[in-house]
């Protein structure tokens, strides 16, 4: 495995959007995907949660903590009970309508 410094990450990010043309959208559902990725364990590929466990993403603001908003919208479509705590709010994510927009903003996100 190879750790980046933030300044490394900030450019390689930075290239990808600007000199490749990958909209930032795309990165923040690959980084929600390799997260939930690393919820499932074995040859099976069973999920490590149940519907019955409740999750608590916590997203601080910028990109990152839209990560965490596209982690929470996965884990909901499997069932799983998942609140977000952003900005000083808990966020119950039951409301479809919600993450419906939400997913809509991170859509338009250059």
């Amino acid at each position: 495995m190879i750790l980046l410094s933030a300044e490394q990450m900030k450019y390689i990010d930075n290239y990808t959007t600007k000199e490749l043309s990958v909209p930032v959208s795309v990165l923040m559902h690959n980084a929600a995907n390799a997260v939930i990725r690393h919820m499932y364990e074995g040859s099976d590929n069973s999920f490590l949660l149940s519907k019955e466990d409740k999750i608590l993403v916590v997203c601080g603001p910028g990109n990152n903590g839209c990560d965490g908003l596209i982690i929470a919208d996965i884990l909901l479509s499997k069932g799983i009970d998942v609140s977000v705590f952003r900005n000083r709010y808990v966020i119950q994510l039951e409301d479809i309508a919600r993450m419906a927009e939400t997913k809509q903003a991170l859509e338009n996100i250059p």
